[in-house]
């Protein structure tokens, strides 16, 4: 049985990485996915790309660090739609960036986005899942969000958060009947490698992937298989799950 096929699915970062596969993926699979994000750009050649779904794709733009936003446009769908089955928080940024060379701009800048973007999203469509008594939460975190890697200390800030709120809200969700899993990405192959959290992106963007990255279809491959699982943690590659389970038992980080 395909558990992604009639459903309504909602994506912010639709635009590019980890969020415009799932999108690409879940359409295929025959779900309405609905893109937010504040690319224009990118949403219309998603657009152009998929012409032969776009009945099953709707795109708005919208800035996730913007509550009354996301939550009046979160209503206009489940309006539209009767329903609301899918609610991927993911917009986001990276952050590699030592700890003395951050301002409280930088700070600022990735909490509002990485951390509050998420906050939006949940607080926006919780009710709505309460109230039809089913729905599943998926949170972009990253596995600097369950292993504290050096140099990025904004970034890991913002992602163990999301960690522990999915973590707490998990268990309070379940009477109502909603799940919520966190995504943990390692290396994989986006943008999120060439646009740092202040400035533009650099200009020479294969240069800034490091090696090692795996291909973007793969990892949101794993993803969907393990929220279909109901999984709360989707470690991708898989091979991460070996560095988690280091550090969680030895304290040792693989680099």
């Amino acid at each position: 049985m395909n558990e992604y096929n009639n459903k309504i699915a909602v994506i912010t970062g639709a635009a590019s990485g980890i969020g415009r596969e799932i999108a690409q993926q879940l359409v295929r699979m025959g779900s309405t996915v609905v893109m937010l994000d504040i690319d224009s750009d990118g949403l219309k050649n998603f657009l152009q790309e998929n012409k032969d779904y776009n009945n099953k794709i709707e795109t708005n733009l919208i800035d996730v660090t913007n509550y009354n936003e996301i939550n009046r446009l979160i209503n206009d769908i489940a309006d539209k739609h009767g329903t609301i089955n899918f609610m991927f928080n993911n917009a986001g940024i990276g952050g590699t960036l030592p700890f003395e060379s951050a301002t409280m701009d930088h700070w600022h800048k990735i909490i509002d986005l990485n951390l509050y973007g998420v906050i939006h999203g949940i607080q926006a469509v919780f009710p709505i899942m309460k109230k039809q008594k089913s729905g599943h939460i998926i949170n972009t975190s990253s596995i600097s969000g369950i292993i504290p890697y050096p140099g990025q200390v904004l970034y890991n800030t913002t992602k163990y958060a999301i960690t522990g709120l999915t973590l707490s809200l998990r268990e309070e969700a379940r009477k109502y009947n909603i799940s919520l899993s966190i995504v943990c990405p390692g290396l994989v192959r986006t943008n999120i490698f060439y646009k740092p959290i202040i400035g533009a992106a650099a200009s020479e963007k294969e240069a800034a992937i490091p090696q090692g990255t795996v291909p973007v279809n793969l990892a949101v491959s794993q993803i969907l298989k393990d929220i279909k699982k109901n999984k709360i943690l989707s470690i991708t590659p898989r091979i991460l799950k070996l560095g988690y389970w280091l550090y969680k038992h030895f304290g040792i980080i693989l680099r």
